[in-house]
């Protein structure tokens, strides 16, 4: 079956069909443009390079298949530990090197120094005004003597006082994000319900997804069973290209399409469904560090419009629930992930998420949502 080509990334698209020719009475130039086209497709120049951008347009359609079919592979081969806290500590800052100059103080000037020597005996008498002007002349040199000392010496400390206290800031700002990451480090030994859920929330913000794919997730924590629950929001069907590849038509001289079979595009995006729960649960199980989580549930919602009703709607399409041990004993990497989900971890998943159609949570998010006011259960 083939149809108008047109890019699943709602990019540029290709006209079906032949060029349509000049209308009768149409201008010279329209004609002769008509008359070059048509010589074009004689040049095996340009017959190649058109079937060259047919298969580079298919090989960007095989890419863009092949991350989407291979996400949990991908993962698996860089998988998530979870966040090393004691990793995110800032290194408190060295200790300043000072100028030499500046790390003690110059000697004063002092007035012995300055003074000029008394006449002795006789000469008191007879050099009394020239020593009166030259004490003069001493004492205006120690006052600007002293001046200058001062001035430099309160520069110094100054300049010792900025290097020191911007060290003492950063040395503090250090210190205060240490005492709050082991805050939160206790708080998480501790099952605390937002700490727990934060921790988690930003284990799961570090996976990344391909072009096209939503990125909202939720985490929340359930102290008293050791429970954490993932809300995981899935892309539509219309993220799987509905083009199977491209091929140049010579005779009318167009790129055309293939359409890709049915069957199999809702195989792969049943695959792709499974292959985001089984890679969440495993960021969450791998990246439990602190030995808080005994259960892990796994909610993948759909936030979209139906397209019977115009309304909102959330359905889900895949739920499960297993605990640490069990997910661990599996070898996911080997199994098909849809039969993963459904056999292994006995959960449900859609057999027609296309349709939108839902399967019964194992859990309501609700419960674990860390935003809401629980009541502590006795």
């Amino acid at each position: 079956m083939e149809q108008a080509s047109d890019s699943i990334w709602h990019g540029r698209s290709v006209s079906k069909g032949t060029a349509t020719p000049p209308a009768a009475g149409g201008s010279r130039s329209s004609a002769r443009e008509v008359v070059m086209a048509l010589g074009r497709r004689h040049r095996p120049n340009y017959r190649q390079g058109r079937a060259q951008e047919a298969a580079a347009r298919t090989a960007e359609l095989m890419e863009r298949q092949n991350a989407l079919d291979n996400l949990l592979s991908g993962y698996l081969a860089e998988p998530s530990f979870g966040i090393d806290m004691d990793g995110l500590k800032q290194p408190l800052p060295e200790t300043p090197e000072l100028d030499s100059g500046d790390t003690a103080a110059r000697p004063a000037p002092t007035w012995e120094h300055y003074a000029p020597d008394q006449p002795r005996g006789l000469g008191r008498l007879f050099s009394a005004g020239a020593y009166a002007r030259q004490r003069a002349q001493a004492v205006k040199l120690f006052t600007m003597a002293v001046d200058h000392y001062e001035s430099a010496e309160a520069a110094r400390k100054k300049r010792l006082e900025k290097v020191q206290g911007t060290h003492a800031a950063l040395a503090a700002r250090a210190r205060e994000q240490h005492a709050n990451i082991d805050r939160f480090v206790a708080a998480l030994r501790d099952r605390d319900r937002k700490a727990v859920s934060r921790y988690f929330q930003q284990v799961l913000d570090q996976l990344s997804e391909p072009a096209g794919l939503p990125g909202h997730r939720r985490a929340g924590y359930m102290p008293e069973t050791g429970l954490l629950a993932v809300e995981w929001q899935l892309p539509t069907i219309d993220v799987v290209p509905e083009i199977g590849s491209y091929h140049y038509d010579e005779a009318a001289d167009d790129i055309r399409s293939a359409a890709r079979p049915e069957p199999e595009r809702r195989r792969s995006y049943q695959r792709l469904i499974a292959q985001l729960a089984l890679r969440a649960v495993h960021a969450v199980v791998g990246g439990d560090r602190y030995g808080v989580v005994e259960g892990v549930v796994f909610n993948g919602i759909v936030d979209t419009v139906d397209p019977v009703t115009q309304r909102r709607v959330r359905p889900c399409l895949i739920s499960l629930r297993t605990t640490p041990a069990q997910f661990t004993a599996l070898e996911i990497a080997h199994l098909d992930p849809a039969a993963c989900a459904r056999d292994e971890l006995a959960g449900e998943l859609s057999s027609s998420p296309e349709r939108l159609q839902p399967v019964e949570p194992v859990m309501d998010f609700a419960d674990a949502d860390p935003t809401r006011i629980h009541r502590r259960r006795l």
